[in-house]
């Protein structure tokens, strides 16, 4: 049976990620603490941080929406042998971590997969009305999005035989292509993790 993100139905034990599953941002977790920190616009005299409006309007608000996403792109960095810190920082360059980001070419998801390529079988990519319905859950139904662009990017950096090249073709689908793009997913990668130390 398939759960409303398109997976399978959550065990009763299990926790849950979507509508009503309640994170506080954990300040032992730095990528969590970096995507923080990357979608705050501004910080009040008393400390209070402002996010970016689409994560300020997350069900459940922007600190339960980054734990969330923040942890799925970390699991998924994990089982695809990917370094935590560049796959965060493909989801900032590439939506800045909105799940509703829709790219020039129909790309969906905070790690834009194309409707014609990774995300050519990814109800997510491909329906409009089910991606406006993600949106009322903390996870926005990103779970196999992100899984989707954690293997396409492992299988990329495996093909063309390094990390530079195989983000070249996650980008452009030619390994070694897009070096302006390489660069700054290299330097925002940099960035997140430097902002924690």
């Amino acid at each position: 049976m398939l759960g409303a993100c398109g997976g399978a139905t959550p065990d009763a034990n299990e926790p849950l990620r979507g509508a009503g599953a309640q994170h506080e941002l954990s300040t032992d977790d730095p990528i969590a603490q970096a995507l923080a920190a990357r979608l705050t616009i501004w910080v009040s005299r008393d400390g209070e941080p402002t996010y970016a409006r689409h994560c300020r309007n997350a069900p459940g608000g922007c600190e339960a929406r980054i734990a969330t996403l923040a942890e799925l792109l970390e699991d998924a960095a994990d089982r695809h042998g990917l370094d935590p810190w560049l796959f965060a920082a493909v989801a900032v360059r590439e939506s800045m971590l909105n799940p509703a980001a829709i790219g020039a070419q129909g790309e969906a998801g905070i790690v834009q997969l194309h409707p014609r390529g990774a995300g050519h079988d990814m109800r997510y990519v491909q329906d409009a009305s089910y991606r406006e319905a993600c949106q009322s859950r903390v996870d926005a139904c990103q779970g196999p999005v992100v899984e989707r662009g954690a293997q396409h990017l492992a299988d990329a950096i495996e093909g063309c035989g390094g990390t530079r090249a195989g983000l070249g073709k996650y980008a452009s689908g030619r390994c070694g292509a897009a070096a302006t793009y390489v660069e700054r997913m290299m330097a925002e990668r940099d960035r997140l993790e430097s902002s924690q130390r």
